[in-house]
């Protein structure tokens, strides 16, 4: 119940987060382009994380980036 809650609350807050910071920021070139590629490699680490099954503070640490990164990086998707 408590990991359905947190993923509402980061599908809500990390796009508007995201959003903030991108929309300050100008560039020409690759103007969302940077934030995909930022957000895709902490995914992967997020990812990897989880996969090595050390502990379950580790996978719960590996799936909590990878889903932060997952909204992040839908963010600059959605607003196109």
């Amino acid at each position: 119940m408590t990991g359905l809650v947190l993923d509402g609350l980061a599908g809500i807050a990390v796009p508007l987060l995201v959003e903030m910071v991108d929309d300050r920021w100008t560039q020409r070139v690759g103007h969302r382009l940077r934030f995909v590629l930022l957000v895709a490699s902490v995914a992967v680490v997020g990812l990897l994380l989880a996969a090595l099954d050390v502990s379950p503070a580790v996978i719960i640490v590996g799936a909590g980036l990878y889903f932060l990164a997952h909204f992040a990086v839908l963010t600059p998707y959605e607003a196109l």
